[in-house]
């Protein structure tokens, strides 16, 4: 059996097509990172300050123009932190915030797309963002905005045969 999480890719005229997505998997490293933390005192002192989380919204955002849609639903548990990095430029694009069971919609320009998603327990602000103990991913598919309304639909909760793939990441790499 393999679980994954989901995406749907929606068209105008409510065509709707179904695309590939992947479990939201814990990288080894932050794993054992986490458990290094955890046994060293030194580590609590030099730890970053810990943050409420923001409320669900778009964080940052370089371009405002309204070409597709990208809605992404997060299941119950920890809220997740979403980076989407132009294609061409690899340049961040904008930054998401989305807190436990909740859903955000949000605007695209017209363009290619990479999405990475990150997600912990404690928040320590858009530059730490969860820590080393976080879970740090990429989304292996480009999310391509060409024609006007045409969006994704992500859900990342797992899924049997989930249709989206992903590598993990380190927080550095994130």
């Amino acid at each position: 059996m393999n679980s994954k999480t989901h995406i749907r890719r929606f068209l105008p005229g409510l065509l709707t097509l179904v695309l590939a997505l992947s479990l939201f998997a814990l990288p080894a490293a932050a794993a054992e990172s986490s458990a290094k933390a955890g046994s060293s005192s030194t580590a609590e002192s030099s730890a970053p300050e810990e943050k409420e989380y923001p409320k669900t919204g778009v964080l940052t955002e370089k371009d405002d123009s309204e070409f597709g849609v990208l809605r992404v639903k997060v299941p119950k548990g920890n809220p997740t932190y979403i980076k989407i990095y132009n294609k061409e430029t690899d340049k961040i694009c904008k930054t998401l915030f989305i807190n436990s069971g909740e859903t955000l919609t949000t605007r695209m320009p017209k363009g290619e797309f990479i999405v990475k998603y990150a997600s912990g327990e404690k928040w320590y602000g858009q530059k730490e963002m969860f820590g080393e103990a976080g879970s740090y991913n990429k989304c292996d598919t480009v999310f391509k905005f060409h024609t006007r309304d045409e969006g994704y639909e992500i859900t990342l909760e797992k899924v049997k045969d989930g249709n989206l793939g992903s590598v993990g990441q380190t927080q550095k790499t994130f």
